[in-house]
């Protein structure tokens, strides 16, 4: 996700787009647009989108209490399983 989001970040066309100046670009996996976890996904668009509405609301934390309780899944950010990518400085 860092390689993707850095490519978006260089291409030329994109120069001068304002989430590209500011550095607001986010890279999420395609996993979070379907299904019974979108609704966590909408939570993470809230806080991009609106951070000072949200400043309360952890989507990450959410994600993994979603994942918890209702998923098969062991998600290990830690061991490199990451569903959204914000960069260094929004890490």
């Amino acid at each position: 996700m860092e390689a993707l989001r850095n490519e978006i970040l260089s291409r030329p066309e994109l120069a001068e787009v304002n989430a590209v100046k500011s550095g607001r670009v986010y890279v999420m996996s395609s996993y979070l647009s379907y299904g019974t976890d979108y609704p966590v996904l909408l939570l993470y668009w809230s806080k991009w989108l609106h951070p000072d509405l949200f400043r309360d609301m952890n989507p990450d934390e959410i994600h993994r209490e979603y994942l918890s309780m209702f998923s098969e899944t062991n998600y290990s950010p830690e061991n490199g399983e990451i569903f959204v990518y914000l960069g260094e400085e929004g890490s």
